[in-house]
């Protein structure tokens, strides 16, 4: 075929296809002897010519190139795309517990807060009040270990107390040791509201 170079003069061509890109380019036929074009461009010549391995990133699942020295020299194994997804990896809340620090403790009494601050809206689940001083963090099943985030819930400190009611002769008393059944917070709260004594 014939084509025009960027100086404008006809020329005799060839079409290819890039090995890293994938588009068609035209080459200047010069004689049989030459090798067959690879690359439409320097910059698929240095990405094709480098030695690299697709894998995925073990914090976000995006699959990603990396030289087989780098994945050989990684000390656990794990690879990640970025700074930041091997960051949040290793932080407390990330998916990769095998690379958590030593005092990184699931069951930690204080450590359910942070979770809880770091994933939760912080406010009231009832009243949305965004003080922070007057938040506390609520295990929904009473269980104290169970530091799942579907199992706390952030609360200030009236609708923390209607938590922890029970009922007695008197009526609805505070016990800090006693759960008060999910079914009556909505009727203990119309109650609240109301200004009706029961």
């Amino acid at each position: 075929m014939t084509f025009t170079d960027k100086y404008g003069h006809k020329r005799r061509g060839k079409i290819y296809v890039c090995q890293t890109c994938g588009l068609e380019f035209v080459e200047r036929l010069v004689s049989d002897t030459r090798p067959q074009p690879k690359y439409c461009s320097h910059n698929c010549s240095n990405i094709g010519r480098r030695n690299r391995i697709v894998v995925v990133c073990d914090n976000c699942g995006k699959p990603f190139s990396r030289t087989p020295n780098k994945l050989k020299n990684s000390k656990h194994g794990k690879t990640f795309c970025s700074r930041r997804c091997k960051d949040y990896a290793q932080s407390f809340l990330g998916s990769c517990s095998d690379i958590h620090p030593r005092h990184y403790n699931p069951v930690s009494p204080s450590n359910y807060r942070d979770i809880a601050y770091r994933m939760l809206p912080n406010q009231c689940s009832d009243c949305g009040v965004k003080h922070r001083y007057m938040l506390v963090v609520h295990h929904i099943d009473g269980d104290k270990n169970n530091n799942n985030i579907a199992n706390l819930e952030i609360l200030c400190h009236n609708h923390h107390a209607i938590r922890h009611l029970l009922l007695t002769n008197d009526g609805w008393v505070y016990r800090s040791s006693s759960l008060t059944p999910r079914d009556e917070l909505k009727k203990i709260m119309e109650i609240n509201q109301t200004g009706d004594k029961k």
